[in-house]
């Protein structure tokens, strides 16, 4: 619904790309929280499950900071792309050149 609100088909769509970027990257946090959310209640549902989660809790100091350590690339890599589709250096659709090669690779920029 939103996406037809922000056509990128008009000639100055830069807001619109903008706008569209951001709702995208939105869109695949929220359901990954959500499937996370979802996961997480169907196996609490499962006893033998639930004992083991009690285990963990029981234990939280150390599983605390394993799951820190495991999980700091991935948050670095979520807060890195909130910050890029909120600050927006590029977005959807933008032609990218570095060093006289366009985004392909394939073709010489002039």
């Amino acid at each position: 619904m939103l996406f037809i609100r922000y056509d990128i088909n008009l000639s100055n769509n830069l807001r619109a790309r903008k706008i569209r970027t951001q709702i995208i990257y939105v869109k695949k946090v929220a359901i990954v929280l959500l499937v996370s959310f979802c996961l997480s209640l169907i196996l609490i549902s499962i006893p033998g499950v639930r004992k083991f989660g009690t285990t963990i809790l029981a234990g939280a100091g150390v599983a605390g900071i394993i799951i820190g350590f495991a999980l700091q690339k991935s948050l670095v890599n979520l807060f890195a792309g909130i910050q890029i589709a909120f600050t927006q250096p590029i977005k959807i659709d933008d032609a990218v050149v570095v060093e006289k090669m366009n985004g392909v690779g394939l073709r010489r920029s002039t």
